[in-house]
């Protein structure tokens, strides 16, 4: 659904509303740490739709931006790095994140989770390039 907004909506600050995107996802992991009566179920699906508008929008946008600022010859050079980077400490985190939650607790650390994620994120936005990059014209 997000793919299919952004069709539509074309945001000038390609980065800046990338990284927005991002924060989008911060509330689905906090949801997820409390108790879930059946009614908070509904409102964790909510967040889970804006969370994965959130992801969406950041992934056509950040896609968007390779393309524009990356030249034709070097951009599948590019998408390695990019993919290596964003995939090689996922292993990781995984093994972590079992001992993690046995040791401090499932609740405590998803909010553990959704802070690292949202300090970092919010790293990203006082980076001025990232909040001034902007679409250029067709």
């Amino acid at each position: 659904m997000g793919g299919l907004i952004l069709l539509r909506v074309r945001p000038q600050r390609l980065l800046l509303t990338a990284t927005i995107g991002v924060l989008l996802t911060m509330p689905f992991l906090v949801g997820l740490a409390g108790p879930m009566p059946v009614v908070v179920l509904i409102g964790l699906a909510a967040l889970a739709l804006v969370a994965g508008l959130g992801i969406e929008t950041f992934g056509v946008l950040w896609d968007t931006t390779m393309q524009q600022e990356i030249p034709q010859e070097k951009l599948s050079r590019v998408y390695s790095y990019d993919a290596l980077g964003s995939f090689v400490l996922i292993p990781l985190g995984l093994a972590a994140a079992g001992p993690v939650a046995d040791a401090i607790g499932t609740e405590q650390a998803l909010v553990g989770a959704a802070l690292i994620s949202f300090a970092a994120t919010l790293a990203v936005l006082f980076v001025p390039d990232v909040r001034n990059l902007s679409r250029a014209r067709p």
